[in-house]
């Protein structure tokens, strides 16, 4: 687009605003950021597991790193997040993690399953792993309270002073396993 489009647009836009009795201009550009990201939103597939709207983007993402986990034998925890959308990845189910999702009619649940026939009889493997598997959610639990502290004083502060309810994001994985 040339110079004399953009002012011809501009002064259309101008004009319309002047239609509409004198609107603010930030409050016009806000309304448009809202009615472009629900656009957006509905815009976006429905994921066939949970009917949630979802980013066809953040589910193939998500994939390669669930993929990339499993074929290293590597637990991980991701979030991601783009326009709008976010996606919750957590892989623990290593071939030495004695902790397993359970999925119970009021949500998923985490177990600890650590029996000595799992382990052939072999009471250093069993322990061994217990005590992987506990380092790894001492980890994530350790980061965690970092980011929660942190993420949560800055999104009070943004919210408080910028005057956001909310913001803007669907989190789009109903099942944290992915």
């Amino acid at each position: 687009m040339n110079n004399i489009e953009r002012v011809r647009r501009i002064e259309r836009a101008n004009e319309i605003l002047a239609e509409l009795g004198g609107v603010d201009i930030l409050d016009a550009l806000e309304e448009l950021r809202t009615i472009k990201l629900s656009q957006q939103k509905e815009a976006a597939m429905l994921s066939e597991d949970n009917g949630l709207p979802y980013s066809p983007k953040l589910k193939e993402v998500s994939a390669q790193i669930n993929k990339i986990l499993k074929d290293n034998d590597v637990a991980g925890l991701c979030i991601l997040y783009t326009r709008g959308f976010g996606e919750f990845l957590n892989h623990l189910e290593t071939r030495e993690s004695v902790f397993r999702y359970e999925h119970l009619p009021e949500g998923l649940a985490l177990r600890f399953k650590s029996k000595l026939e799992d382990f052939n009889g072999d009471v250093d493997a069993q322990m061994r792993a217990t005590e992987y598997s506990v380092g790894y959610l001492r980890i994530v639990l350790d980061i965690m309270k970092i980011h929660m502290d942190m993420y949560g004083q800055v999104y009070n502060e943004v919210s408080k002073s910028m005057e956001i309810e909310h913001g803007t994001g669907i989190l789009t994985t109903a099942n944290p396993l992915n």
